[in-house]
Formats: C-alpha cells, sequence, structure tokens
C-alpha cells in the first residue's frame, strides 16, 4: 500500500509530461478530492496510506485529466467570488477575470438601487447567483439557450439559498426578457473561428462549443445583444460585457451613441470588459 507522499510523487511527473501548467496543484486536488479532505491535510499527513480502491479511484481521474479534460469537471466544483458552484461539460468553467465584471455591476448596483438585473447566458449561473448574494433586494433573470447549463446553473442558485430570487429563461439572448431590466450582464461567446482551434485543449477539446463560438469575428452575439439591449434597459441602465482579449476598440464602437462607455482590465491588464449606460432617448 501507498502513501500520500509517494502517490503525489508518482502522479505529478505523468501530468508534467503531458502538458499540464500546474501538475502539482493538479496532482494535489485530485488526491484531496478522491480523499475528501483539504489540501493542507495532504501536507500534515505524508505518510498516511493509500488504499488501492482510492489509488484506482485517482489513477481514473488521473486518466481523464492526462487527456486535458478540465480539472473542475473532475473535480465537479469550482470556486467564484468566494463560493463553490457546482460545474460539469455543460457550462464554462467560471474565470477569475470574470469576477471583475461581477464587481463593475455590484458597485454599479449598490449606488444606483438597481433591483432588476438580467444575465444572458448565464452557464453555470455564477454571475446570476453572485449578483443575487450580494445584491439582496434584487431580483435576477438568467437566461441560456441551452437547457443542460441552466439545470446547472438552477443547482447553484438552490445550494447558495438564492434560487427563490432568481428567475431561470430559456431562449435566445433577450428574446425572453419581457419587463424593463435595471442592468444587463453578460459573458457571451466571443471567440472567432480563426482562434477556435489554437484555443488549449482543456477549452477547445471539453468546454461546450455552444458557449465559445462567437462567429467570424467573434463578435455576433454581442452586436445582437448591444442592437437590443436599449429595448430592454431602462434610461440610463448598465449593460456590462466580458469580451475577448483584442475586441475592445470594436465593442466600444458598437456602443456608439451610449453613455459613460469604459473599457476595464482583467488582472493581466488585458481589456477585458466594457460597460456603458442606456441613452435616456434614443
Amino acid at each position: 500500500m501507498t502513501t500520500v507522499r509517494a502517490t503525489l510523487e508518482a502522479a505529478i511527473p505523468r501530468l508534467a509530461e503531458a502538458g499540464i501548467d500546474s501538475p502539482r496543484l493538479d496532482a494535489e486536488l485530485l488526491l484531496a478530492h478522491v480523499l475528501a479532505v483539504t489540501r493542507g491535510w495532504l501536507w500534515a499527513h505524508p505518510e498516511t496510506a493509500v488504499s488501492p480502491p482510492v489509488a484506482a479511484h485517482l489513477d481514473t481521474l488521473l486518466a481523464r485529466r492526462l487527456r486535458r479534460e478540465p480539472l473542475p469537471y473532475l473535480l465537479g466544483t469550482w470556486e467564484f467570488y468566494g463560493r463553490e458552484f457546482v460545474v460539469s461539460p455543460a457550462v464554462l468553467v467560471p474565470r477569475p477575470e470574470t469576477e471583475l465584471l461581477v464587481e463593475a455591476v455590484l458597485a454599479w448596483a449598490r449606488t444606483h438601487d438597481a433591483r432588476r438585473l438580467a444575465d444572458i447566458g448565464t452557464g453555470s449561473g455564477a454571475i446570476a447567483v453572485t449578483l443575487a448574494a450580494e445584491l439582496p433586494a434584487a431580483q435576477v433573470l438568467a437566461v441560456d439557450l441551452s437547457a443542460d447549463a441552466l439545470a446547472v446553473a438552477r443547482e447553484n442558485a438552490t445550494r447558495q439559498g438564492v434560487g427563490e430570487r432568481i428567475t431561470f429563461r430559456q431562449g435566445d439572448l433577450l428574446t425572453p426578457v419581457s419587463a424593463p431590466q435595471d442592468a444587463i450582464v453578460a459573458n457571451l461567446p466571443y471567440i472567432s473561428d480563426e482562434e477556435l482551434p489554437t484555443l488549449m485543449p482543456e477549452v477547445r477539446d471539453h468546454e461546450p462549443r455552444l458557449a465559445l463560438a462567437g462567429g467570424p469575428d467573434g463578435l455576433d452575439l454581442l452586436r445582437r445583444l448591444i442592437t437590443a439591449a436599449p429595448h430592454t434597459l431602462r434610461p440610463h441602465g448598465l449593460l456590462a460585457l466580458e469580451i475577448g482579449h483584442t475586441q475592445a476598440d470594436a465593442v466600444v464602437a458598437l456602443l456608439t451613441g451610449w453613455d459613460e462607455v469604459r473599457v476595464i482590465d482583467d488582472y493581466a491588464g488585458i481589456r477585458r470588459h466594457v460597460i456603458g449606460l442606456n441613452r435616456e432617448k434614443r
């Protein structure tokens, strides 16, 4: 029977040879998941025995990771804005840079008494659930074209105790939205046809294509949303968008006629988000 230390020492080189960027972290998270303990527990108990069933379970997960299946799908959950969200191949893995989009929406909502917010292309529900959790007076509408994604989002809303304040609707962009919204936030597919084949295998081969592909230049859905949004937002309502790393100028141009348009950088200094206010009269 092997130990925690020996199990990790065997797994880390295998992951490194497969091109995994963080082989030690991945090995520790997978073993901690199989043992139902924390990474800290692994560090504190390196000589603890690992039983054959546990080793076999870990080996199955390692084989999937070696095929570049995303780590969050193997773990079944991933953290976003300090909360644990269920994830599956039906949804994109929540990214840390999207937390900055949420922060921008929260800052605006708290100073403008925004109580009706729509998350378009909700996926796992990370944005919608976080907005509902952080804005106790808000009612959030979560829209997605994928029924499977909405099922994941509903589970996350229930797990986080905000299910009663989120309405889930299946449909295309703003089609299911009837009542005027104070804010619309969207992390829509924005990867261009040319860029799709160049993505990391975890994204290209495993995350849902429906949530990635944005058309020839990546802006197909963003164009449609920006065109439709003025009719759904209240006057001076907020539109907040996550965009691709080269798209800021194009998206700002699409928002000509909007008020207070600005670009927000992500943690790496990439122009990652664009926000603007609906003009009162059009």
